[in-house]
């Protein structure tokens, strides 16, 4: 299965302060590549994750 998670481009993914939106869609991004499902986040450039990162400045 391939599953595309778009996340606000507000803050980075997940948030370093403040973020729940940013931090829902990290925890929810990094339990699904953790059970084997091929992930692309897109989020910011600077966001740290295990799935595939299609970043934006």
């Amino acid at each position: 299965m391939r599953v595309g998670m778009l996340a606000p481009i507000s803050w980075r993914v997940p948030p370093r302060h403040y973020g729940p939106w940013e931090q829902f869609v990290s925890l929810l991004t990094e339990g699904l590549v953790e059970r084997g499902v091929d992930v692309t986040l897109f989020a910011t450039a600077d966001s740290v994750t295990g799935a595939r990162l299609a970043g934006t400045a």
